[in-house]
């Protein structure tokens, strides 16, 4: 197997505990480039909020964001979007409204949210903490009439969470993904898997000619996807039994970087055999 394409999730994986990429995993990331390897960073986080670690890393690289909605091409031209219908967004905000959770409506560079409880703004600025976010705080978000890739309610019971918009929703057209504190709720055909698909095809690379490496139940379908999928050693248990093999380390010991050596040191790593040259 020869691989032409590297992806790789952001929190958990590619970013320390301390939400920054270890000068080993740089060095690592820049042999594997090196090589005419393409690479992809694919997020559940927003375009905006990838940024700082696109920039850290400081390689040119495809991007997927939203958790698979959002498509970016190397100097940054979209190559697809997906977003929520008008009728699912209020959907969503109703049922968070009934039970009184505070949700995340994704705009184009910042979050728009309404908090109205302490509880609220603890969860925003947990997340805040953790991404970087810019937040404006509205009163209601019947105000916004731009379309929103995703939206996110925040609450601790994600079980619950999940329970009440299907059991409200139903089928809905959507695509729920629970993570520790929130549930990010996208349109049905949308996933890490399915943008990372839809790239690699715009790019013209074989997914059978990739690698992918995540930690997240948001990381299901993208292992899925990729021809070699690879859990972190910090993943959740759903992900380790889907992927191919496991990484010996976790994000915080550079489990990325060693598995790229090791990849790198038997020559898995090499250019597509077209140049791949985005411009849509």
């Amino acid at each position: 197997m020869s691989i032409h394409l590297l992806a790789i999730d952001l929190d958990g994986t590619t970013l320390n505990q301390r939400g920054t990429v270890s000068a080993r995993t740089k060095n690592t990331l820049a042999q594997v480039a090196a090589t005419g390897a393409v690479i992809a960073l694919c997020s559940g986080r927003s375009n905006t909020t990838m940024a700082p670690a696109k920039e850290s890393i400081g390689l040119e690289t495809l991007q997927v964001a939203f958790n698979g909605s959002l498509g970016i091409g190397f100097h940054g031209e979209t190559l697809f979007k997906e977003t929520l219908a008008q009728d699912q967004v209020t959907a969503v905000l109703q049922v968070a409204k009934q039970l009184g959770a505070v949700v995340n409506y994704y705009g184009e560079s910042v979050i728009y949210a309404a908090p109205t409880t302490d509880e609220h703004m603890i969860l925003i600025n947990k997340l805040r903490a953790k991404v970087g976010a810019e937040f404006v705080f509205i009163n209601d978000y019947s105000t916004l009439t731009m379309s929103t890739p995703k939206l996110m309610i925040l609450d601790e019971n994600v079980e619950n969470v999940v329970a009440t918009l299907i059991a409200q929703l139903g089928d809905g057209g959507l695509h729920f993904v629970p993570d520790d504190y929130f549930v990010e709720c996208l349109p049905a055909n949308v996933n890490k898997g399915v943008g990372f698909a839809k790239l690699c095809k715009l790019v013209g690379i074989s997914l059978e000619n990739t690698v992918a490496f995540g930690d997240g139940i948001n990381d299901i379908e993208f292992l899925q996807t990729a021809g070699l999928g690879i859990a972190m050693a910090n993943a959740k248990p759903e992900l380790k039994k889907v992927a191919k093999r496991v990484t010996q380390f976790s994000n915080d010991e550079d489990g990325l970087a060693v598995e790229l050596e090791a990849l790198l040191a038997q020559g898995m790593f090499g250019p597509p055999p077209t140049t791949v040259a985005v411009e849509l």
